[in-house]
């Protein structure tokens, strides 16, 4: 997917999201346009005893009404749905719930709509033909403060790097991207690295640039993919 043009900024609300995990129970609405798929969703999430489901909706505009009125910690949300599209909802909670988690569960695994759906603020991208044991990993990661790809996205992605090289970034830069998305905010970057908190942020924007993206989100997968950052994993 070839990205808009705008200024990149470094996407604090991304960066603080990830360092707060949720205690249990954790609030769920399931979006998704098919009763059967959300029926089959809820069965096996209600196995997770960590994840308390407390509604459903059908589309995104549906979805906006039911999530500003649960007030629920997370949204799993399919991406393709009849109305209005789902980054208009993901905007919507940005603007008006940031504490809130989309994680996008879908049987779209282009690049077009992975890079779509994390650009808008999605802090997960699984896919339906995962196991349901991964769906759940990926959920409760999120929860933890992760972001996270699922295994079959990751490999979805791998081909937009074939031809990329990262010997262009400095090791420099590498630790600073390293900290920052191990939850660091940029100023506790610059006090281990004795820079400038404005210095985190310039080689933050200018990283951004290099990968086309436009939120920390965006720059973290990209750093994934490129094999810069290894995704956290716990048991």
């Amino acid at each position: 997917m070839t990205c808009g043009s705008p200024t990149p900024t470094l996407d604090a609300l991304a960066v603080a999201t990830l360092r707060q995990p949720i205690e249990a129970p954790i609030r769920l609405v399931i979006v998704d346009d098919h009763p059967v798929m959300r029926a089959g969703i809820r069965a096996f999430l209600a196995a997770a005893p960590e994840l308390e489901i407390v509604g459903e909706a059908e589309s995104a505009d549906d979805a906006i009404v039911q999530v500003d009125a649960l007030k629920p910690h997370m949204v799993l949300i399919d991406v393709s749905m009849p109305g209005s599209p789902v980054t208009k909802a993901i905007a919507h909670w940005r603007k008006g719930q940031p504490d809130l988690r989309t994680v996008v569960l879908s049987a779209h695994g282009d690049q077009e709509h992975i890079y779509a759906m994390l650009n808008a603020g999605a802090l997960g991208y699984i896919l339906k033909d995962e196991h349901p044991r991964d769906i759940i990993a990926g959920v409760l990661a999120v929860a933890r403060g992760e972001a996270w790809l699922s295994g079959l996205v990751r490999a979805k992605l791998a081909d937009r790097h074939k031809m990329f090289t990262t010997d262009d970034i400095s090791a420099f830069e590498r630790h600073v991207l390293k900290l920052v998305a191990s939850r660091n905010t940029p100023e506790a970057t610059a006090a281990a690295l004795a820079i400038t908190p404005d210095d985190v942020d310039h080689i933050i924007k200018r990283l951004m640039q290099r990968f086309n993206v436009t939120t920390f989100t965006g720059l973290v997968t990209e750093a994934w993919v490129a094999g810069l950052l290894q995704p956290e994993r716990r048991s």
